[in-house]
């Protein structure tokens, strides 16, 4: 019964990482296209910043562990596949130089398509 509450609270965890990482690439948006630039708004993307390469990281781990918990990791599911598109960002990231600015597309589309897994595995888990 131990691990039902560490396997929630990391799948949990995982879907709150997943948001912040996406909630960078809105707020900047709402930020660049709002008139009136408020302080607070241009504080909170500031913070976000830093954190994005940090949760990023601790989303691929707290991910990987969440989908060894929950599964038999050999076989697919929803999870797996969102799990595997997160490194797929990752991927990108790491390799953003040999790849120019034409990595921040993908990663964005990426990014994009992420969410979108996220709220079908929590729909079909």
């Amino acid at each position: 019964m131990e691990s039902d509450g560490l396997r929630n609270l990391l799948g949990e965890l995982s879907a709150f990482l997943l948001v912040l990482q996406f909630a960078l690439f809105f707020f900047r948006r709402i930020l660049i296209r709002s008139k009136n630039k408020s302080q607070a708004l241009v504080k909170f993307v500031k913070f976000l910043k830093p954190l994005h390469i940090y949760a990023g990281i601790a989303l691929v781990v707290v991910a990987l562990i969440h989908g060894i918990l929950e599964l038999n990791w050999m076989r697919i599911g929803t999870g797996w596949i969102l799990w595997s598109g997160i490194v797929v960002a990752f991927i990108l990231y790491l390799f953003r130089k040999r790849l120019g600015n034409a990595w921040v597309r993908y990663h964005r589309t990426l990014a994009f398509i992420l969410i979108a897994l996220l709220i079908l595995h929590l729909i079909i888990q």
